[in-house]
């Protein structure tokens, strides 16, 4: 399966380009520093093997 991403224009803008296309974009808003300050490291526990 091929994308549809054209790397070659990526390469070619930017930082600057680049992050102005993504803050026009509605779906890829930066997530504000204020998320974080209540966020936790939050580990799976480990599955445990059951044998039937």
């Amino acid at each position: 399966m091929k994308g549809e991403t054209d790397w070659d224009k990526i390469k070619g803008m930017t930082d600057e380009e680049i992050e102005k296309n993504a803050l026009d974009d509605p779906d890829s808003q930066p997530i504000p520093d204020e998320m974080w300050e209540d966020a936790q490291v939050v580990f799976p526990q480990q599955n445990t093997a059951v044998n039937t």
